[in-house]
């Protein structure tokens, strides 16, 4: 069955492009709802449509887009979720508007009386709901076919043309029986189509997991371009004239490119092909607002890879000889850019720390700035200015390589360490927001670099070098060893200094404003704009605190497994963050543990089992933590090879020094011609940080808080020689300059939310900066931080 799926730029679409593929043997082509290339006769080219949920109201056509002429017209069977469903409704003479309750993340009963689209599923079974919108007021010649116990319309068809709708969400991880409605539906597309048209037989999707998916961008249908099974039937939209090609420099030339790539058999068995992003097309997002760039609703193929200058990492082995702090502070300190990717928690996500710098002979440093789409690149001996998106110049960037890695014990073998600040999200579809005060990403090339693993007392020293000459490495690596030796039984540095006062806590908005920004937040969840908001506030503290001893005594008060310091001239980050956003191994399989729900941590045994307890089982956590698992879903979905995408566990409790979080995880396997930058931009920014639908909701956020994010809310990690990547979350993090800390808390707003309470949870999170700072939060403030101008 050929499938046209009209994608109201939503963020759970690719899970319907998984399930499609899944239920019918065959993927279908995806085309967003404000295609300037749709008309309706391409219609002919397929069996059946379904229209995905979205943000808003069928009423705007910014929101509904070519979905209601097809509706309206169309005369093949056509499936329309949530959105999809409204629109039905509002097209054939029903009413739509305001729920007698929002419902987004939650399950009810669905009851049903068996027929149609619920043929031979029990009456009720629980369906997830994500929507502030139903419909009312059916005519004639629509009929209500499955409904809540309060009386809401969860299913319609109408009497005499094709058309099925269903409010809640068969694709969602917690819905029963989605697949089978699925299916129904394809058994009654199939018996509804004129017979001339039916002469394909039924495909199972059962075990399809050897069949490339392609999820693409907006694109461009023509007639008879439906496609085979194997081979999806769209071309992308032309780019825009301005990132049509790779970046080129915009001065004098750098010495030869030294990025990262992918693993090569001795390292991994799988030489997965890395290659530059083409830019995103330029097509109108289905908002009222004017147009952003185009989001990534998919990834577009990928290029060929340019010719690869072939590296060798060469490695040593030695006892580790003392503490990582004595270790970072004889060997790293004194570089201008360092890192030190801090796993201090010791558990099973914390084995491994790395330390390094940028004063390798191929270290290089990039900076990037989204405002002018600059890439500014440093060296030792050459600096360049490449105009472009910095994503898909890291990508290219990285496939420029072809590095021989020996067997590691873990993903990092050297390559770009950094971070990737939240204004990147200008690259992945959104609008560029408030500009940052730092660059909107700093990523370290280094070349060489410790690998501390916990486990067994082992460190790892990597350094990278041309295949014909690695006299410099091999020196660099018995040089380090010696030097380690040194080290054996060396006094941990001296512990840090306690907190001192550096002067009052200011917040971007004080109580009564955030309070007020909570309630807007839902005015908006219940027009039906979003389903999840993750609202955020900045601290600051003017004053100069010492990053090394701040970082220290964070790691003391907060450990996690995902520590960061970075110092990466007068910038420095110090983060204690808990939640890993994305890691992918060598061989493409991708997990991302998003955090959503939080309890602080209790006084006494028996309370603190009780805050766990009670975050394990309240609704309002469990929906929070839904969307932003139905939201990663769809994200790794986009370069996720079919039948790979999984969520297990979740709900499940993790603590903290501080604080309990409710955590699930994802995972998937990449398609073989995505790569980690692809799969990165596709993902970014972590979902747990935005809300759902993430663009429409990106675009709420940079109106409400009314100033950049920055560093905060974005990702700290690696991209590997190895082809494995690694990045955490950027949250429980400072960012220190002369003379300021900055830090920012926040909370995701549902509909079930409670404005002090919310308030309350930034207090919570907003611990280990009030620790270090020896200070305490206000409750209210008079004269907030303004936004940044610069």
């Amino acid at each position: 069955m050929r499938t046209l799926l009209v994608d109201n730029h939503d963020s759970f679409t690719y899970n319907l492009v998984h399930q499609i593929t899944r239920v019918t043997g065959r993927e279908p082509t995806v085309v967003r709802n404000d295609d300037p290339h749709w008309h309706p006769a391409l219609l002919a080219d397929f069996d059946s449509v379904v229209v995905s949920p979205g943000p808003g109201t069928p009423a705007r056509a910014a929101d509904f887009g070519i979905c209601r002429e097809i509706v309206e017209r169309a005369a093949l069977p056509l499936l329309g979720i949530c959105l999809g469903h409204q629109g039905i409704g509002l097209v054939h003479g029903a009413s739509v508007g305001r729920a007698p309750k929002p419902r987004h993340g939650q399950t009810s009963p669905v009851l049903h009386e068996g027929d149609g689209l619920f043929a031979g599923l029990p009456s009720p079974f629980e369906a997830v709901r994500y929507h502030s919108l139903a419909v009312t007021g059916l005519p004639e010649h629509l009929e209500v076919t499955a409904w809540t116990p309060d009386g809401v319309v969860m299913g319609l068809r109408h009497r005499t043309r094709p058309l099925w709708g269903v409010q809640f969400h068969p694709e969602s991880i917690c819905s029963e029986y989605g697949d089978e409605l699925l299916a129904n539906f394809c058994e009654l597309a199939r018996s509804a189509r004129p017979r001339s048209r039916r002469h394909e037989p039924a495909r199972s999707g059962a075990g399809l997991t050897a069949e490339t998916l392609h999820p693409r961008p907006a694109t461009t249908l023509t007639p008879g371009s439906a496609g085979t099974a194997s081979t999806p039937a769209v071309r992308a939209a032309p780019a825009a004239p301005a990132a049509a090609a790779v970046p080129t420099a915009s001065t004098t030339p750098a010495t030869p490119a030294t990025p990262a790539v992918q693993g090569t058999p001795g390292a991994s068995g799988r030489t997965p092909a890395v290659h530059a992003t083409p830019a995103a097309p330029a097509v109108p997002t289905a908002t009222a607002a004017p147009a952003a760039p185009a989001a990534p609703s998919s990834i577009p193929p990928a290029t060929p890879a340019p010719t690869r200058r072939p590296l060798r990492v060469l490695t040593a082995q030695v006892p580790t000889p003392c503490d990582d702090e004595t270790l970072f502070e004889r060997l790293f300190s004194g570089a201008d850019h360092a890192f030190w990717l801090d796993s201090s928690r010791r558990d099973e996500q914390g084995r491994f720390s790395v330390m390094g710098d940028a004063r390798g002979p191929l270290a290089r440093v990039a900076t990037a700035e989204v405002a002018t789409r600059t890439v500014t690149v440093r060296s030792a001996t050459s600096e360049e200015t490449v105009e472009g998106p910095f994503l898909q110049w890291l990508d290219h960037d990285l496939a420029t390589l072809d590095v021989d890695v020996p067997p590691l014990p873990c993903g990092f073998a050297l390559g770009w360490t950094g971070y990737l600040g939240y204004g990147l999200k200008a690259e992945c579809g959104s609008r560029a927001g408030h500009r940052a005060e730092e660059p909107d990403a700093v990523m370290v090339f280094a070349d060489r670099a410790l690998v501390l693993d916990h486990e067994t007392g082992t460190t790892h020293l990597l350094a990278l070098t041309e295949t014909d000459a690695t006299r410099a490495a091999r020196d660099w690596l018995d040089d380090t060893a010696r030097r380690l030796a040194k080290l054996t039984g060396a006094p941990a540095v001296r512990p840090p200094e306690p907190p001192v006062d550096l002067g009052e806590v200011r917040l971007r908005h004080d109580r009564t404003a955030y309070l007020r920004l909570v309630d807007e937040c839902q005015e908006e969840i219940a027009a039906g704009e979003s389903y999840e908001i993750c609202l955020t506030n900045m601290a600051e503290v003017q004053g100069d605190l010492d990053p090394w001893q701040g970082y220290r005594f964070l790691r003391r008060t907060s450990p996690a497994p995902f520590g960061a310091l970075l110092r990466f001239g007068e910038l420095s980050v110090l983060s204690t963050s808990p939640e890993r956003f994305l890691r992918i191994s060598s061989d493409g399989v991708v997990e991302s543990k998003p955090i959503k729900g939080t309890r602080p941590r209790g006084s006494t045994p028996a309370e603190d089992a009780a805050l766990a307890a009670d975050l394990r089982t309240h609704e309002k956590d469990r929906a929070e933590n839904l969307m932003i698992v139905d939201l990663v879903r769809n994200d790794l979905g986009r370069c996720a090879e079919p039948g790979t995408v999984r969520a297990d566990p979740v709900f499940a409790v993790e603590s903290y020094a501080t604080v309990h979080q409710l955590v699930s995880t994802v995972t998937a396997r990449l398609r073989r011609d995505s790569s980690p930058v692809r799969c990165l931009r596709a993902a970014f920014p972590p979902g747990s940080m935005t809300g759902a639908p993430k663009l429409r909701t990106l675009e709420i956020i940079d109106r409400l808080e009314n100033g950049p994010r920055g560093v905060y809310s974005g990702a700290i990690g690696y991209l590997s020689l190895s082809g494995a990547a690694e990045f955490s979350v950027v949250i429980r993090t400072a960012v220190v300059t002369p003379g300021r800390l900055r830090y920012g808390v926040g909370g995701a707003i549902v509909a079930l939310s409670e404005p002090a309470a919310e308030f309350e949870e930034t207090v919570v999170k907003a611990a280990p900066l009030l620790a270090l700072t020896g200070t305490g939060l206000p409750a209210a403030l008079p004269d907030p931080v303004p936004a940044s101008t610069r």
